[in-house]
């Protein structure tokens, strides 16, 4: 749900608050890939990320870096949540959880709706 929220703020012009959500997710992502593939390195923020990481890891958290505007900020959203559909599946699994699928579904329509009913920005 916390997508959704996202898509809200920037449906509303609130573009720092998307911009930490993002960031948030980021580290979230990179912190339960760590979990599931080096749990010694779990713990480890940004400053180390390109230690451990797969390139095509790092290359897909590096295209969800972005400019603080609205245009930069919904792709980036839209690329994490693909990113974590694509992904997360096998780190729920190698973490022994289930992965939320049908829930995951329905937050992507919700995205979708909220970034298209937002106003058209520069």
């Amino acid at each position: 749900m916390g997508s959704f929220l996202c898509a809200k703020y920037l449906a509303r012009g609130a573009l720092w608050m998307a911009l930490w959500f993002l960031e948030s997710r980021r580290e979230a992502f990179l912190s339960a890939w760590r979990l599931a593939h080096t749990p010694e390195r779990a713990g480890w923020g940004w400053s180390k990320v390109h230690e451990g990481l797969p390139p095509d890891v790092f290359c897909e958290l590096g295209q969800s870096v972005t400019l603080l505007e609205f245009q930069s900020l919904s792709w980036a959203l839209l690329h994490l949540m693909g990113m974590m559909g694509r992904r997360g599946p096998e780190l729920a699994r190698l973490c022994r959880h289930r992965y939320p699928q049908t829930a995951a579904k329905a937050v992507t329509r919700l995205v979708a709706q909220a970034l298209a009913t937002a106003p058209e920005r520069a």
